[in-house]
């Protein structure tokens, strides 16, 4: 499988931008560290979330840290725990951050 797990790491927008040029069918979407705050931004998201649809989660230790988790669930995102973001970096063949 050639696909790519991209971990957006930045809320800044030339990273997402950049991301979202660079995402493909097949790929997945991880907001991790200081990108969990998209959840915060709706418009912002929602670009996300149309480009990525089910291929778009969040890491909930990331959220959590930041105070975070109940929105992420209210925005309906799929969360993941440490083990589910260990699987979808073994299950694609190349891993791209985003800063």
């Amino acid at each position: 499988m050639n696909t790519k797990l991209h971990l957006l790491m930045s809320t800044g927008k030339t990273a997402q931008r950049h991301m979202m040029a660079a995402f493909a069918p097949g790929d997945q979407v991880l907001l991790v560290d200081q990108g969990t705050g998209l959840v915060t931004w709706p418009e912002r998201l929602q670009a996300l979330q149309e480009i990525a649809g089910e291929a778009l989660a969040v890491a909930r230790a990331d959220l959590d840290a930041r105070g975070l988790l109940r929105t992420g669930q209210d925005r309906g995102l799929r969360i993941v725990d440490d083990q589910e973001w260990v699987a979808a970096v073994t299950a694609h063949r190349h891993v791209l951050s985003w800063t």
